[in-house]
């Protein structure tokens, strides 16, 4: 029977990995929804604190972008299917692709160069700030108006502060998810990036 280090080499998830990877899509849809459940009451439309964003962030330093590349879509289309609609769903989607983008390219960066070292935070800050540029961009299509561009500076600015916000959430929780994580592990050989 093939091990685990075997299994990732071949590009097969392991059964505990597996396991992990579907509580933190769990944990993303559950914040997803909390997020949903309450209204900004900032009247601008289309911000969000994109709280949910925490858990692909942290998948992204924990296993890499493959894994929280898959997250990031399996919550936006899942997050769309039991709660959203279709422009709701389509609107994530840009917004949550560009976002990715920006975060795990600034990430791999971050690896490269030690004079682009970026906190999570900044990293996040960065994601939010496409999340928004994306959904604005999935607007001025869908809906055939470019006026909503007008609308980029507020989003732009609403994309750092959420960024932010989302980055010290992440910043808090990987560590007490790291050790979660490990644990539950129960002695395979899944890599958890010490990043």
């Amino acid at each position: 029977m093939p091990s685990h280090t075997e299994n990732d080499k071949r590009g097969m998830m392991s059964t505990g990995k597996l396991l992990r990877m579907s509580a933190l899509l769990a944990l993303s849809l559950i914040i997803g929804y909390v997020e949903y459940l309450i209204p900004l009451p900032v009247g601008i439309p289309g911000v969000k604190p994109g709280i949910a964003n925490v858990i692909v962030l942290i998948c992204l330093m924990f296993y890499g972008w493959k894994e929280a590349f898959l997250i990031l879509l399996l919550r936006i289309f899942l997050q769309g299917f039991l709660f959203g609609n279709f422009f709701g769903t389509v609107f994530s989607l840009f917004g949550g692709i560009l976002a990715f983008l920006a975060m795990s390219g600034a990430y791999a960066l971050n690896g490269e160069d030690e004079r682009l070292k970026l906190s999570i935070i900044g990293i996040s800050m960065i994601g939010g700030v496409f999340h928004n540029i994306g959904q604005t961009l999935a607007a001025a299509v869908l809906i055939d108006e470019l006026r909503v561009i007008s609308y980029l500076p507020v989003l732009m600015s609403a994309g750092l502060l959420s960024g932010a916000l989302t980055g010290v959430l992440a910043f808090y929780l990987k560590r007490p998810l790291e050790k979660i994580l490990t644990e539950y592990r129960g002695g395979s050989h899944d890599r958890i990036s010490e990043r």
